[in-house]
């Protein structure tokens, strides 16, 4: 007799440990920048207007279109992890698929050395810039 619902369990745990895999912290990481100098207006072409905002420990990017919020938490250094925040609308999606980091984010500086783009990569490796205003 095969124990299929065993199998699809160990399956399922399989899976979940590797997707979070890459987000489990580096032993010594980088300290964070500061986050009241990230804060701001941004835009991106798909998402439109988009506010960054200090948070408690994260800089919380909230979508303006869609009223989603995106909880950029330090990960190593200038580096961040995304993960979307079960508010409004989004609330009983979070509680369906887990609060856990989808992608990674990271501020870039322009020539000048402004911190003027802000990427976002999510797992799936699409990859959005938002343009500070």
């Amino acid at each position: 007799m095969v124990d299929r619902v065993g199998q699809t369990l160990t399956a399922a745990k399989a899976k979940f440990a590797a997707a979070a895999k890459p987000f489990a912290k580096p032993d010594r990481p980088r300290p964070p920048p500061a986050l009241a100098p990230l804060a701001g207006n941004f835009t991106s072409p798909v998402f439109g207007r988009a506010t960054a905002r200090p948070q408690d420990n994260a800089q919380v990017l909230e979508l303006a279109e869609t009223g989603a919020q995106l909880a950029l938490e330090p990960w190593d250094g200038e580096v961040f992890t995304v993960r979307l925040l079960p508010t409004g609308r989004f609330a009983a999606m979070v509680a369906n698929t887990g609060d856990e980091p989808g992608g990674f984010a990271q501020f870039e500086a322009d020539k000048d050395g402004k911190l003027a783009v802000l990427r976002i990569t999510f797992g799936d490796g699409q990859a959005y810039g938002f343009r500070r205003d």
